[in-house]
C-alpha cells in the first residue's frame, strides 16, 4: 500500500462541495480554472461521444469514448492556458500546470463520484504507471507536483465530476483521497435549457437531496 502526504491546503482531508469553496479550491490550483471551464469540456465531450450510441458500436463504446474525448478537450483547454502535456506509458496522459506544482489526469469513476459521503475509485483497472504517479508524484513528474484526478461518471441524464487528490493506490484501484473537490452535476443543455442543475445526493441518506440551479453562460458561437 502506498501513502501520499496530503498537499498543503486549507481544505486538506475533507470534501469541498459549496460552490464558492469549489471555485476557490480550483483557483488555488490555477487562477484560470473554474467550474465553467469543466462544464464547457463536459458539453463538448458529450456531444462528440453521442455518435458512439449507434447500434453499430458496442454497449461500452460511449463510456470509453467519453473519457477519451473529455481527456482531449480538457488538455486542449489547459494547453491554451499554459499547461504542458506529459504522456506516460500505457496511454497515461497528464497535464502539468505552468508552475509545475499540479498535474491533472482524467479517469472514469464509479457511481460514488460527486457524492459527499462517497468513496469513489477508478472504474477500470490501472497498473504500475498510475501507481508510480500516486506513490511518488515528485519523482514521477520531476518536481514538487501534486497529482489531481478528474473523475467522471455518466448516469442517464447527468454527468458527475470531481477533481480529487489520491492518497492510496492498491489492487489496481485508488483506495482513498486526501482531498475531494466535488462539482455540481452537469446536465446536458438540451435537457435543461442551458442551465446547470445540481442534484447531489448524500450516499448515507438518499432521501436528502440538494437542488441548486446556476445559470450558465452559453458558449460563444
Amino acid at each position: 500500500m502506498y501513502e501520499l502526504q496530503a498537499p498543503p491546503s486549507s481544505y486538506s482531508n475533507i470534501s469541498i462541495n459549496e460552490l464558492d469553496d469549489v471555485e476557490r479550491a480550483l483557483h488555488e490550483i490555477d487562477r484560470n480554472l473554474s467550474l465553467e471551464l469543466f462544464y464547457d469540456v463536459a458539453s463538448a465531450s458529450l456531444l462528440l461521444s453521442e455518435e458512439s450510441r449507434s447500434i453499430f458500436y458496442s454497449p461500452k463504446a460511449f463510456g470509453t469514448s467519453l473519457q477519451l474525448y473529455f481527456e482531449g478537450q480538457l488538455r486542449e483547454k489547459l494547453s491554451s492556458l499554459g499547461w504542458t502535456l506529459q504522456n506516460g506509458n500505457g496511454g497515461a496522459a497528464y497535464s502539468i500546470s505552468p508552475c509545475k506544482n499540479h498535474a491533472i489526469y482524467v479517469l472514469t469513476g464509479t457511481e460514488d463520484v460527486g457524492l459527499t459521503e462517497g468513496n469513489p475509485t477508478n472504474k477500470n483497472n490501472k497498473g504500475g504507471e498510475l501507481c508510480k504517479a500516486i506513490s511518488d508524484p515528485q519523482k514521477y513528474f520531476q518536481g514538487n507536483t501534486v497529482l489531481h484526478v478528474l473523475l467522471i461518471h455518466y448516469k442517464i441524464d447527468h454527468l458527475s465530476m470531481e477533481l480529487s487528490t489520491p492518497n492510496e493506490f492498491e489492487k489496481r484501484h485508488i483506495q482513498s483521497w486526501s482531498q475531494r473537490i466535488l462539482f455540481p452535476s452537469y446536465i446536458p443543455e438540451n435537457a435543461i435549457n442551458s442551465n446547470i442543475d445540481v442534484n447531489r445526493k448524500n450516499s448515507a441518506t438518499t432521501t436528502d437531496t440538494e437542488e441548486i440551479t446556476v445559470k450558465r453562460r452559453k458558449n460563444a458561437g
